[in-house]
């Protein structure tokens, strides 16, 4: 007989089966202080997968979609974004610098977000940042151009995620590296997902990430939902 506990259990399965089952999420843009002033990298290279395991410019297939196991291989500013600074004193709340990333629409259940520091060199690397996302920012987010531009994440249609963050990690070896970094999004929807530079390791005039990715829990599909109850109702017919 098909009762109420085994119908719960059959429903927390699918629940956790969905949870375990978190996806990579395709970012479509990304903008930010400038597009790259490192001599060959560029602001993309935060989203394509560069200097990570597998990918073709460092041999082999791409890494794949769980971004829990990529590795960064590649400490060469050539495959990371390094972007020239904000001056503190004239940036809106004191930040060296920003990036956005922009998911093409409304997504929801967001649920992590894997983040590579620099790795070329220490004092070019992220400490303090902030998380914003938003639906809809009230002022457009300015295209990414080779000029050093600030954004005012106070000035409508973001929220903070978190307060202050101190000191994400980063390494400067030749050692592959996981994430540096892995934020809960806690299931949020958004379609663009921020990270405010507060401050770097060192002072250099020069901030940026090595890559970033991002995963959202997909909702349990309605066919699955159908069959969870045609089986209930069989299964009563039968009692």
């Amino acid at each position: 007989m098909f009762n109420k506990a085994t119908l719960l259990t059959a429903i927390a399965g699918l629940a956790f089966t969905s949870a375990a089952n978190a996806g990579l999420v395709t970012i479509v843009g990304v903008t930010g202080m400038n597009d790259g002033d490192n001599h060959t990298g560029f602001i993309t290279d935060t989203i394509n997968g560069s200097g990570m395991d597998g990918n073709p410019d460092t041999g082999g297939a791409y890494a794949g979609t769980d971004p829990s196991v990529w590795e960064a291989t590649d400490t060469g500013y050539k495959s990371e974004f390094q972007g020239k600074g904000l001056d503190t004193n004239t940036s809106i709340n004191g930040k060296i610098g920003w990036i956005s990333f922009d998911l093409g629409s409304d997504t929801a259940n967001l649920d992590k977000m894997y983040v590579w520091n620099v790795r070329e060199d220490n004092n070019r690397q992220v400490d303090e940042y902030n998380v914003y996302y938003s639906s809809a920012p009230s002022v457009a987010l300015p295209a990414a151009t080779g000029a050093i531009v600030d954004y005012d994440f106070a000035s409508g249609g973001w929220t903070l995620l978190a307060g202050t963050s101190t000191n994400m990690a980063g390494r400067f070896d030749a050692e592959p590296v996981k994430a540096n970094e892995i934020i809960a999004l806690g299931g949020i929807t958004a379609q663009y997902i921020a990270i405010e530079f507060l401050s770097n390791h060192g002072g250099n005039t020069k901030v940026g990430l090595a890559e970033v990715a991002i995963t959202a829990v997909p909702e349990p599909s309605s066919l699955a939902l159908l069959g969870l109850g045609g089986l209930l109702i069989a299964r009563r017919r039968r009692g």
